[in-house]
C-alpha cells in the first residue's frame, strides 16, 4: 500500500468515525509470536505389536515447557490415538513405545507439542509392523 493509499484510507475512516480517529500504526506487515516447533523422526524398534515413535522438541518458542505426545492410526483408519503427553521444559528428542498394534499392518503418526495455548504437529510418517 503507498502512502496516498494510507492517506485516502486514514480520511475514509475519520470521515466514517465523525472526524475523530487516533492513529496507532502506520505500515505493513504483521508481527507474530515464537511458536514452539516440533519433528517427527522415523520408528524405530517396530515388532509385530509394538513400535517406538520418535520426535523432536525443536523450539520452545518463548514458553517455558511444551506438553508432547504422538498421534497415531493405522493407515486408511480414521480412528487417531494419542499417547500420554509429557511435560517438556527444554528442547529435545523424545519417545514413546506404543502397544497392542496389530500385526503386519500400516501405520502413520506424527508428534504433537502443545506451548501457551498452541498446538504444533509434525509431518505425518509411516511404519509397517512385522509378522508374527
Amino acid at each position: 500500500m503507498t502512502n496516498d493509499s494510507h492517506q485516502t484510507t486514514r480520511r475514509a475512516v475519520t470521515k466514517a468515525l465523525g472526524g475523530s480517529i487516533t492513529l496507532l500504526a502506520v505500515g505493513a506487515g504483521s508481527a507474530t509470536a515464537a511458536e514452539a516447533a516440533v519433528a517427527t523422526r522415523d520408528a524405530t524398534d517396530v515388532g509385530d505389536r509394538y513400535a517406538t515413535l520418535n520426535g523432536d522438541l525443536t523450539d520452545l518458542g518463548g514458553a517455558s515447557s511444551a506438553d508432547v505426545y504422538f498421534e497415531y492410526t493405522r493407515e486408511g483408519s480414521d480412528d487417531v490415538r494419542t499417547t500420554d503427553s509429557r511435560t517438556r521444559t527444554a528442547t529435545g528428542e523424545f519417545g514413546e513405545t506404543v502397544r497392542d498394534l496389530f500385526p503386519n499392518t500400516a501405520y502413520r503418526f506424527r508428534a504433537v507439542a502443545e506451548a501457551d495455548g498452541t498446538t504444533v504437529t509434525g509431518d505425518w510418517k509411516g511404519f509397517y509392523t512385522t509378522t508374527f
